[in-house]
């Protein structure tokens, strides 16, 4: 299942480790170790591992 992939990815684990009680992933808003970015990094994880299941026979 695609859900269960991008749970057991080492990336995503690493940020979601990080989750604040507030919510908030890792510690500043912009840039590579902030909000941003993790954001950014788990929405392009889910659509690489999308195309990968869409491409698999």
């Amino acid at each position: 299942m695609l859900q269960q992939q991008i749970l057991q990815d080492k990336a995503v684990r690493n940020v979601l480790d990080t989750q604040q009680k507030d919510g908030w992933l890792l510690k500043g808003i912009h840039g590579y170790d902030s909000h941003e970015g993790a954001i950014r990094m788990l929405l392009e994880k889910e659509s690489i591992l999308k195309i990968g299941c869409l491409i698999k026979p």
